[in-house]
This record gives C-alpha cells, structure tokens and sequence, in this order.
C-alpha cells in the first residue's frame, strides 16, 4: 500500500519501472492499495500490464484509512520495506525479513484489500 505522492515518486523518479516488466513477465502477483484514486498514476500503472504474461496488476482504491504517508513493499512473504518522509521531509526505507513484521504488513494490507473489494462487490449490486 503506498501514499500516492511516494508512488507517483517512485515511479517517475526511482528505477522502480525498470523492474516492473521482468517481474511481470515472471507471473508475480502485484497487488496496490492507493490511499484514493489518481488518475495519472492509474494510467501509468495500467500501461505497464502489457508486461503481463498472465497476471496484470490489480489496483485498490481507499479513502477508509486515512491519509497514508508511507509506503509498505512485500516481496515474497519474506521481506518487507517500508518507506515515509522524515522529519526533514527526505524518504527514508527501512528493510526487515523478519518474520513477524512481514506477516503484520501482510495481515494489515490483505484485511485492507479485502475490505475495499467487499465494498466494490456491495457497491455493483
């Protein structure tokens, strides 16, 4: 799950595209949770499902948890990243692999993603 602003930097500032289609192209399961919906960021992320042998990136939309001003990235439910602005206002990223703060990420973001679908599903019918 990612604040816009810190995923809008990433992907125009950071490498963070350059990875993207080779993850893709491996059938990885991308899933990110936005703090609301943008516009911009959603087409530039769309365009990169071209990539996508089998699984596009699927995209959640939320304004149920607040303003996010982080970024939390997990990799293989073995590593986790997280990324937020300091005091000095400079993105600052912490790495962990271990176990339990992994699967607190995981838990917090799955509870999230789930409830924002149920909410799509009762909002279509």
């Amino acid at each position: 799950f990612s604040s816009n602003k810190i995923l809008c930097y990433f992907l125009n500032k950071g490498k963070f595209l350059d990875y993207i289609p080779n993850i893709l192209q491996k059938e990885t399961s991308i899933k990110i949770l936005m703090e609301g919906v943008d516009e911009y960021l959603t087409r530039r992320i769309n365009s990169l499902n071209k990539y996508a042998q089998a699984k596009p990136i699927q995209i959640g939309y939320t304004n149920k948890i607040g303003e996010i001003n982080e970024m939390v990235l997990i990799f293989d439910s073995k590593h986790v990243i997280h990324v937020n602005y300091d005091s000095n206002n400079k993105l600052v990223a912490t790495y962990s692999n271990e176990e339990h703060k992994v699967l607190i990420q995981e838990l917090m973001f799955e509870k999230s993603w789930n409830e924002v679908k149920s909410l799509n599903v009762l909002k279509s019918n």
